[in-house]
């Protein structure tokens, strides 16, 4: 079963906002028939940041550990 996508509003330094248009021009570049966003990069680095996250907060809090 696929996720259903959700609107998160958040605020960065402009420096990486200015570093995910970078990222985004320049893989749009390397794929001219894919337009990459800076929300749609951003996105994706967030959710595999949280999914390689996840496994080891789960392993801390069945250790007993306070989230870190």
């Amino acid at each position: 079963m696929k996720d259903k996508n959700v609107t998160l509003l958040l605020t960065m330094p402009k420096r990486y906002r200015d570093l995910l248009e970078r990222m985004a021009a320049e893989q749009t570049l390397l794929k001219p028939g894919r337009t990459l966003r800076r929300a749609g990069l951003a996105s994706q680095i967030i959710c595999e940041h949280l999914d390689n996250l996840y496994p080891k907060l789960k392993e801390s809090r069945s250790e007993g550990q306070e989230n870190p």
